[in-house]
């Protein structure tokens, strides 16, 4: 059974796949922060051109700055959750285990930390399993 969370509403979602990184190193993980200092694994949106390991490594090279590989598949989830334009989805997640390949040669889009896991506060109230 794929795990569900977020928040369900009487309502028809629109659809979305996306694909999401943890990456661990010396017990930390790596997270991103966007534009408004919202804490996020790397990851995003799947391309209807592409796989969802595609889409994970694209994500990793575009938020990060850095070429990574994938070294396992997680497992998958489903998240329902209202964008800040109010768009309703439900997002079907893959989770990846990946590494980096190369030091910071890209310029990232978002501020990139490794993140003690038990330090981590995610703000979304979508993020608590029901």
């Amino acid at each position: 059974m794929i795990p569900i969370f977020g928040k369900k509403l009487d309502k028809e979602p629109r659809k979305r796949a996306a694909a999401y990184a943890v990456i661990i190193e010396n017990d930390k993980i790596v997270v991103v922060y966007d534009s408004n200092k919202m804490c996020f694994l790397p990851g995003g949106g799947i391309k209807l051109d592409e796989t969802a390991e595609e889409a994970v490594l694209r994500e990793i090279r575009e938020e990060c700055g850095r070429i990574a590989e994938i070294n396992g598949f997680i497992g998958d989830a489903i998240q329902y959750f209202t964008s800040s334009k109010g768009e309703y989805y439900r997002m079907r997640v893959h989770f990846y285990i990946c590494s980096f390949k190369s030091d910071p040669s890209l310029e990232a889009e978002h501020l990139v930390a490794w993140q003690n896991p038990r330090d981590l506060q995610f703000i979304y109230e979508s993020f608590r399993w029901e």
